[in-house]
Order: structure tokens, then sequence, then C-alpha cells
């Protein structure tokens, strides 16, 4: 991975940063689909299908930028996994919550996280796109 941020020119001619996302999300369909998302938007994304998965990569030295994160993990819950990462002392990019769960739980669960965004699935590309230039403006990385 490169050490400088990469530009890129999307369809709509506006710069743009490229930033490294870990997209943690369980679902089979959702999950490679929104990799295809982020990539058209020029993001390099990582996909982690599991709780267990996440917690390896975010406990370890990386270079993610963002976390799209899912609330809901099989029978563990992102939620969950941020305060173990937090207690192991781990470094925590900022966090975009997308996740089908209701919206009162969406916005609980955002000011619990400190999350910088949260995005009720199903969403567009642009607002997925919004939601990741929020958090990397409102902390940088």
């Amino acid at each position: 991975m490169p050490d400088v941020p990469v530009w890129v020119v999307p369809g709509d001619q506006r710069m743009k940063r490229s930033t490294t996302i870990l997209l943690i999300e369980d679902d089979p369909s959702v999950g490679p689909a929104t990799l295809e998302v982020l990539a058209a938007e020029g993001h390099a994304a990582v996909l982690a299908t599991s709780f267990d998965e996440a917690f390896e990569i975010l406990l370890a030295p990386h270079r993610i930028q963002v976390l799209l994160l899912d609330l809901q993990l099989g029978l563990r819950r992102g939620d969950e996994l941020i305060e173990s990462l937090r207690a192991r002392g781990a470094t925590i990019p900022p966090i975009v919550i997308f996740s089908a769960r209701p919206i009162d739980e969406l916005v609980h669960a955002a000011k619990m996280m400190g999350a910088e965004a949260f995005l009720q699935k199903p969403c567009s590309g642009i607002r997925l796109a919004e939601a990741i230039e929020l958090a990397t403006a409102q902390r940088p990385t």
C-alpha cells in the first residue's frame, strides 16, 4: 500500500482522495456488492466477513482509514467489536455504521461508539460516498 494518497477523477469530475476502507459485513451478497461500489468510487477496500476477522485485522498494525461497520455480525455485534478493540488499545479509524437495523438503534450505536456517520441499508452509492467523505473530513488520517 502506498504511503501517499492516491487521487482519482471519478465520472463526476471531482477530485477525491482514495481511502483505504475496511468493510465489516457478514452478508455474502452485500459485502461483495459494496466492495464494487467502493472500488468504482476509487477506494481501496478490504472485506472482513466476521467479528473475529475484523478484530485480527484491526489489532495488528494497519493503514485502514475508515471502518464501514455492520452492527449485526452473526451472533456478535459491531459495537462489541469496537469496545473489545478499545479495551486492547487498538487504533480505531473513523467509523461509518452501515446497517439495516432500525434507525433509533443506529443513532444510539453511533453516539456510543463515537461514529462519524451512519447509514441505514439499503442506501445509494452516493450516500455511501458522502458518508466516507464526511468521516475522513472530520477525523483525517
